[in-house]
């Protein structure tokens, strides 16, 4: 449930409270990249960077699949919410930060993991979120009339990993329970207890929405191979 991450940017050793949530994910964490379920890439890039026991989180009814697609990990423990949580407020005084991985955003690398944990290093109260740039067009619409567009500079979409900082745990209390059902939600939390630094992914970081996005996603990565091994 605790593992041990070296920071990249200092060389000390920090108790890191890893996650990998499915819940409220659905049929999508299941569905195959590179023959490969989504929530078994995300698994093996923690179980990289954070060698120990590594928490993997999903609905009731998700359980028993989740706990047989996990199965070559031995460092895997799959929890429900509730179990999730009542670990977490048992041991609150003992850990620090809990970073929180999507296996939705499938292609998240090690790298990129390190480099949130580092942005997270000197500060217990700061939380690390993972984002990605709009890149379509919005409209603004008045009824069914399009009355302007919006600004992409200020907009942004929720990706992974979000490092939850322990301060923001500790003043969170019992009563507000990190919510890992939804990415856009747990962005909220974070920000509604505490400072946030807002860190850019990587294009393959992107989250997949349905199969159309996996499609390319796993299109993308297979051009990215054949550039790098020509």
């Amino acid at each position: 449930m605790v593992a041990d991450a070296r920071e990249p940017a200092g060389d000390r050793v920090r108790a890191v409270r890893a996650v990998l949530t499915v819940v409220g994910r659905g049929e999508l964490a299941f569905a195959t990249l590179h023959r490969r379920p989504l929530l078994q890439h995300a698994l093996a890039v923690l179980e990289e960077l954070l060698p120990g026991r590594l928490d993997v989180v999903a609905d009731p009814a998700d359980v028993r699949r989740t706990a047989k697609a996990v199965a070559g990990h031995r460092s895997a423990q799959v929890l429900t919410p509730t179990e999730w949580h009542r670990q977490t407020r048992a041991s609150a005084a003992d850990h620090g930060p809990v970073l929180v991985h999507d296996p939705l955003c499938p292609l998240v690398g090690r790298d990129f993991l390190a480099e949130v944990l580092a942005a997270g290093a000197d500060d217990r109260d700061a939380s690390v979120v993972a984002y990605r740039p709009v890149t379509d067009t919005v409209k603004n619409m008045a009824g069914s009339r399009i009355t302007g567009t919006v600004d992409r500079e200020t907009l942004a979409t929720v990706a992974s990993p979000v490092l939850v900082a322990a301060g923001a745990l500790a003043r969170a209390g019992d009563d507000d329970l990190l919510p890992l059902g939804s990415e856009t939600a747990l962005a909220a939390w974070v920000h509604r207890h505490g400072p946030v630094r807002m860190l850019r992914a990587p294009s393959l970081a992107r989250r997949v929405d349905d199969l159309a996005s996996l499609h390319l996603l796993q299109c993308l990565d297979e051009v990215r191979r054949r550039t790098r091994s020509g």
